[in-house]
């Protein structure tokens, strides 16, 4: 028989007595003497039975049954109690286990998101407060381009922001298969590192100066026939400052040098700028390649280029085209190719340090501009050469791995 609630103990009750009426109850009393019996009750709380089916009986014997089954009663009570109490828990644990993991990708999709968007933004930011100068560098450079003959698109961004549109209309795949939710995450990755890698390459190219030598412009240091003569010395250095090697170094982080001549602090300064460019080119480069890394990060941990197969792809969430992880992958390792190493540059600047002369000084600023603009175009060669490989297995030149290609 279920025990329900306050009616546990009634019901027991009814079940004990079942010729006891609705108005025989189970009354309280602190005056009233009892027959048979020589104990008196106190005046509060005790129990005084008055009849039981139909006649007075003695208390003890009917309070120890009432007693067992109040306690009787109470236990089963408890029992069904801790019962229904360990279904409901069970219950939500199991809608807890259920809905949890949904809750947790929710989180991760509105997360990366709202990267995106800010990402986005800040992409697009950086385009519309970029000089005439800046734009053309980045559409030469980072934009796709088999040849410099070719003229450039009126908005080098309008593909990366009709994909990030489209990416936001689309939904997360719950009900789908590990693999559809995997490339789904996977490409929303990609459009972050596109995004945040254009903003980088804006930024870069408008960090470093004007830019009309890498369009097409003179050198900022024209060659001199006459190298070692001081002839010029008056129409090149300023009178207003001087720059020892010393402080040369000491600009770009270093210490040490043997010579202690001065020369025009200005140029010497340009020097340094010139210097810095490669630097921050340099680290460019190797940010950018951290934000395609990010992307590949599925494949591995260390060194994701070579862990990436070549056949590796996933399918992109808007159109169903596959997307072709590991063609880009392959182009992109002959892109990182391209890299300094860190004892080259340390070489470099004491090298400069060591022909510290106004002669030399020219001659450095020189020739650090043309590798300035010899490490732009050899780049870009690389690039175009793996373009051309891509085009030859069937992507085009419109698509995501193109765009991506360029970026690095």
């Amino acid at each position: 028989m279920a025990v329900q609630g306050k009616g546990a103990v009634r019901t027991w009750l009814d079940w004990l007595s079942p010729e006891q009426g609705a108005g025989d109850a189970i009354h309280l009393s602190g005056e009233q003497n009892i027959e048979n019996t020589n104990q008196t009750a106190p005046e509060e709380g005790v129990f005084v039975l008055r009849k039981f089916i139909g006649k007075q009986v003695g208390v003890t014997r009917p309070l120890l049954v009432v007693f067992s089954l109040l306690l009787l009663s109470a236990v089963l009570f408890r029992v069904s109690s801790r019962w229904n109490s360990t279904q409901l828990s069970t219950s939500r644990l199991n809608l807890h286990i259920e809905w949890d993991p949904q809750f947790l990708y929710d989180n991760i999709i509105w997360s990366y998101l709202d990267d995106l968007n800010d990402a986005e933004e800040q992409m697009n930011e950086a385009w519309s407060t970029s000089d005439q100068s800046v734009r053309i560098a980045f559409q030469k450079h980072f934009a796709p381009s088999l040849n410099d003959g070719q003229a450039p698109t009126e908005d080098p961004l309008a593909t990366i922001n009709d994909h990030v549109s489209k990416m936001r209309e689309c939904e997360f795949p719950f009900d789908s298969s590990a693999k559809v939710q995997s490339d789904f995450l996977q490409h929303l990755q990609l459009l972050l590192s596109i995004c945040r890698t254009v903003t980088l390459r804006l930024e870069e190219l408008k960090s470093t100066g004007t830019w009309e030598k890498f369009n097409g412009g003179q050198l900022s240091f024209p060659v001199r026939e006459d190298a070692d003569s001081n002839s010029y010395r008056g129409d090149t250095f300023s009178i207003s400052g001087s720059m020892e090697a010393k402080g040369f170094l000491s600009a770009l982080g270093m210490v040490g040098s043997e010579r202690r001549e001065s020369v025009d602090a200005q140029t010497a300064e340009e020097l340094v700028e010139l210097l810095l460019a490669e630097d921050k080119h340099s680290v460019c480069n190797m940010e950018a390649r951290y934000y395609f890394e990010r992307f590949l990060q599925p494949f591995g941990d260390q060194d994701v280029l070579k862990a990436t197969p070549s056949t590796a792809e996933h399918q992109i969430p808007y159109n169903g085209k596959p997307f072709r992880t590991g063609a880009l992958a392959q182009a992109a390792a002959q892109v990182f190719r391209q890299s300094e190493s860190n004892y080259r540059w340390i070489h470099k600047l004491h090298k400069i340090a060591g022909n510290w002369t106004p002669n030399g000084l020219l001659e450095a600023s020189r020739q650090q501009e043309e590798e300035n603009l010899y490490n732009f175009q050899q780049r870009l060669r690389i690039k175009r050469g793996q373009m051309r490989m891509l085009l030859k297995k069937g992507i085009q030149y419109g698509d995501l791995e193109m765009i991506a290609l360029f970026l690095l």
